[in-house]
């Protein structure tokens, strides 16, 4: 069933809005969405090695703001 737009989880990492059926997948001990297999790939190969104090720092700020 599709939810609404304003209900739907962006992939952590393309961005786009994920209707239905997203991958979860458990980062830095948090539950990440994704859009599929392959951007977990892109995730884990790229985007996590380059920018992996930026990623850490967000995640840390949203931590604290919780």
């Amino acid at each position: 069933m599709y939810r609404e737009v304003n209900e739907m989880p962006k992939c952590s990492c393309c961005g786009i809005l994920v209707p239905c059926a997203e991958v979860h997948a458990e980062r830095h001990g948090v539950d990440l969405v994704f859009c599929g297999e392959r951007c977990i790939r892109i995730y884990d190969e790229y985007k996590l090695p380059k920018y992996r104090d930026e990623i850490l720092a967000s995640l840390g700020a949203a931590n604290t703001t919780e």
